[in-house]
């Protein structure tokens, strides 16, 4: 169930995600993996909603980037809403409030969404590509924790007493 508030909230956090991406991305790479911070926020922000808000979320992030790209739109809007959907489809099945939770959504669902994108665009360099992808969503797994904590504190914000 997505919380109260979190409607306008989520949003939000998944465009300064993208954000954060277009900005980060390049500085943080390390051993030719970098992180889709994009992404990663997709994923945490996914626990927090409901499957209509996270492909709402996800759909939002693929128009986001097709933006930025001007390439692939409809292959991004697609693999972006299918994977915001997924994850928010764990609404009744799985405890999603946790840390070791978002860590696989951040690296389960970098891997989905980019092996759904190769699907609909093929790349030339198919190890390459696999290789940069793996390691993309191992990263994005190490980076899904603080940004747990900080979507966490945006959904549930504390009030004070």
């Amino acid at each position: 169930m997505t919380p109260p508030g979190a409607n306008w909230r989520l949003p939000l956090c998944v465009a300064i995600g993208y954000l954060g991406h277009l900005v980060l991305s390049a500085r943080l790479e390390a051993f030719g993996a970098r992180p889709h911070i994009g992404l990663t926020v997709l994923a945490v922000a996914c626990l927090f909603a409901g499957p209509n808000l996270a492909a709402f979320l996800g759909f939002g992030l693929g128009l986001l980037e097709s933006w930025a790209v001007n390439q692939y739109v409809g292959s991004y809007l697609v693999s972006r809403s299918v994977a915001g959907f997924c994850v928010g489809a764990m609404d009744q099945r799985i405890f999603r409030d946790s840390v070791p939770m978002a860590v696989a959504a951040g690296a389960v669902t970098t891997l989905f969404a980019d092996v759904l994108f190769f699907v609909f665009v093929p790349q030339p360099e198919s190890i390459r590509w696999l290789t940069r992808t793996l390691g993309s969503a191992l990263y994005d797994g190490g980076l899904a924790i603080p940004i747990y904590f900080a979507v966490r504190r945006v959904v549930h914000p504390v009030r004070p007493v």
